[in-house]
């Protein structure tokens, strides 16, 4: 676990798909109201996506638009936490 300058956490997980299993930092209790996952971690694991109805925009904590755009798409990752598995559905620009 690393706490960031920032007041954030950061944890290293072990993300297991078809294709492998890497490693890769987390951010933890970020206050987000729902899951993300980053595009460019989606591309790298190569996750199916689905396309959003209608793009949705991202806020930042002090109420201005966030700067990578919007959410278009979205997937299902699938989280095991112990011996319990777990539906994650997450949203990626």
């Amino acid at each position: 676990m690393y706490i960031t300058n920032h007041k954030a956490i950061e944890l290293e997980v072990l993300i297991t798909s078809f294709r492998g299993k890497v490693k890769m930092k987390a951010l933890i209790d970020s206050g987000a109201t729902e899951n993300f996952i980053d595009y460019r971690t989606v591309a790298k694991l190569q996750l199916g996506t689905r396309k959003l109805p209608k793009p949705r925009l991202v806020y930042n904590v002090d109420q201005s638009i966030n700067k990578s755009g919007t959410i278009t798409h979205s997937c299902d990752l699938f989280v095991t936490k112990g011996n319990k598995n777990v539906t994650a559905k997450t949203a990626t620009p």
